[in-house]
């Protein structure tokens, strides 16, 4: 799978090749993109030994896909927003949808414009959206090939806000500049979880900015949708 995965997003990162055999891959509609998970306890991957043996454990970031533990630094190509919504956690509860179970995806947009968010994705008085509204980043993580979707939503969104404002303060292309993700672990009287965090870890140079400006040419966000894996009640 991962040799797959990878020769695909080469193919698309190639602008004028045509690898054999791959002629015909042109919609990426087609492909999943991979997206950095963060493990938790009750995670699945928890109850699978050979990943246990691999060194996966609760607070280490993995790519969704191949299941690689993924490095710490790790470049922005493109950032976008998704408002995802996921079922309630049982029937009769606030926004429980008939015909979906419990946490599973009722729908998922990048369109802003989608007539939903305008009363799933606001508050309801002193209630919060049924819809979790997500901000979003196609990263390349430090020595990896494949691109991944970074994203936060729920306890996370305040990360995503932080990083989005360091870019930003930064300068320059999105892909000029690297950061460090790391995970954090919380508690309260419900137990504990983990959350993201990020810190500035300088410019990017060399062969890495060029390998983020040509993916970035290949996922422009305005060319088509980033279509990535996603779990039932995630929140990155």
């Amino acid at each position: 799978m991962t040799d797959l995965v990878k020769q695909a997003n080469q193919h698309l990162a190639a602008q004028n090749t045509k690898p054999r055999g791959l002629e015909n891959s042109t919609d990426r509609s087609d492909l999943i993109i991979p997206r950095a998970k963060k493990i938790e306890a009750m995670s699945p991957e928890m109850s699978d030994p050979e990943l246990l043996k691999a060194g996966i454990h609760p607070g280490v970031i993995i790519n969704s896909i191949t299941k690689e533990i993924l490095p710490e630094k790790f470049i922005p190509i493109s950032y976008f927003k998704q408002w995802i919504r996921f079922n309630a956690n049982k029937e009769g509860d606030r926004g429980w949808v008939s015909g979906y179970g419990p946490r599973d995806i009722v729908y998922n947009t990048q369109d802003k414009n989608d007539i939903r968010l305008s009363t799933d994705a606001v508050w309801d008085g002193d209630l919060p959206p049924v819809t979790t509204t997500f901000l979003c980043f196609l990263v390349l993580f430090e020595g990896q090939d494949i691109p991944v979707v970074l994203s936060f939503g729920g306890t996370n969104f305040k990360t995503g806000k932080t990083l989005l404002s360091l870019a930003t303060f930064k300068g320059g292309d999105l892909f000029s500049n690297k950061y460090k993700l790391t995970t954090k672990k919380k508690t309260n009287e419900m137990g504990s979880w983990y959350v993201f965090d990020v810190a500035y870890a300088g410019k990017a140079e060399g062969d890495e900015y060029q390998k983020a400006e040509m993916l970035y040419t290949s996922f422009k966000p305005e060319a088509a949708k980033i279509h990535e894996e996603q779990e039932p009640g995630s929140e990155g």
